[in-house]
């Protein structure tokens, strides 16, 4: 962890160019990947072929064809049909190689694409590593005042997916994401972003955090487990940790480019 902070002090220092948060990204998704694939089983070959995925250059060939919206839209959306995917997928009983192999690049591919868009949101965006982390603190912000109002308040059933969130919950967790948002964009004091945007963007993504939330739950149910890992002792696996961010910084990526035409 204090490793992890140090890198990002070193990129928002403008020390090590953004290469700190790509090596982040990269090394929390080869983990998440892992056990992404594990969570069906542990057959070598199909963790491999997740990870040469992972890694597979055709990705960012595709993606650099695209214009920038298209390339938020495309990075959005394909993780977004992919989780319902890999779900699907995961509660399956089928164990042929042939749908293993294509399980596995389904599953590599829908955790490479938000970790492409977080290289591509540090590298183009005006804001820089600082778009990233505000992607990251309005998502958890979101998630730690969903936990919190949930407990104290929560009445609702937001999903039988995850029957322990809540409809006051995840009001909460939007009204937490959104005073971040405010505050975050009044600190930066950049002309890219204002304080209003800095809420409207903070609402999105929340909401949108939600959702991947949502299908990596979907994910683990399919699978019968309750943590993606232990990694993190008392706190899940890497993939737990960014459950959210799958599809949270694609949405952010494609709103500032969407904001900037």
């Amino acid at each position: 962890m204090l490793i992890s902070i140090g890198l990002l002090v070193a990129d928002l220092q403008q020390w090590t160019d953004g290469y700190g948060l790509m090596a982040l990204a990269f090394f929390f998704g080869i983990g998440a990947c892992y056990e992404a694939l594990t969570l069906r089983d542990d057959h070598k070959a199909r963790i491999w072929v997740g990870c040469l995925v992972f890694l597979w250059v055709g990705w960012t060939a595709i993606v650099d064809s695209l214009d920038p919206v298209q390339q938020g839209v495309f990075l959005l959306g394909t993780p977004l049909l992919l989780g319902s995917l890999v779900a699907e997928a995961m509660a399956s009983n089928r164990r042929s190689l042939r749908f293993g192999l294509v399980t596995a690049v389904m599953t590599g591919s829908w955790i490479a694409l938000p970790v492409l868009a977080v290289w591509i949101l540090a590298e183009t965006d005006p804001l820089g590593v600082h778009a990233v982390l505000f992607a990251l603190l309005t998502v958890k912000s979101a998630d730690t005042g969903a936990y919190f109002t949930g407990r104290a308040m929560g009445r609702t059933s937001l999903h039988p997916v995850s029957p322990k969130k809540t409809v006051e919950g995840l009001l909460g967790g939007v009204l937490s994401a959104a005073l971040v948002g405010f505050a975050y964009a009044q600190l930066l004091g950049d002309a890219t972003m204002s304080p209003s945007q800095g809420v409207f963007l903070a609402v999105l993504v929340a909401l949108v955090g939600q959702l991947s939330d949502l299908q990596e739950s979907a994910l683990k149910r399919a699978a019968g487990r309750k943590d993606s890992g232990n990694t993190i002792p008392g706190l899940g696996g890497l993939l737990d940790m960014l459950d959210s961010m799958l599809l949270a910084v694609p949405m952010l990526l494609l709103l500032r480019r969407v904001l900037a035409d």
